[in-house]
């Protein structure tokens, strides 16, 4: 659980790799991955995977209610206008209780 920090056109880091029609970007312990590729543009499917015991795990992002586990996506620029993805990986309840600590928001799961 926590967040994750993409950082993309970074000259001195190595190019996303790609497996079939996907982009892989593969994100450290610490949460945090950069790239010298170019952020995708357009339109996309995005699939979440976690690696345990060896093997590759989907994570759903189906959404609230629905055991979602990715919350939270923005695009940014920073001040050196390389382009920063970021988004939280969790449960609903995880993720409102970083955005709502105080937890004032409705929960629409119950």
């Amino acid at each position: 659980m926590g967040w994750v920090r993409i950082q993309y056109a970074v000259a001195t880091t190595s190019p996303l790799v790609r497996e079939g029609k996907y982009w892989v970007v593969t994100i450290g312990v610490d949460g945090r991955a950069q790239t010298s590729s170019q952020p995708p543009e357009g339109w996309a499917s995005d699939q979440f995977f976690y690696q345990s015991g060896g093997q590759r795990r989907m994570l759903s992002n189906a959404g609230w209610c629905k055991g979602g586990m990715i919350w939270g996506e923005e695009v940014e620029k920073d001040a050196k206008s390389a382009t920063i993805e970021s988004f939280f990986v969790g449960s609903d309840d995880q993720f409102r209780g970083q955005v709502d600590p105080q937890g004032r928001l409705y929960s629409p799961c119950g």
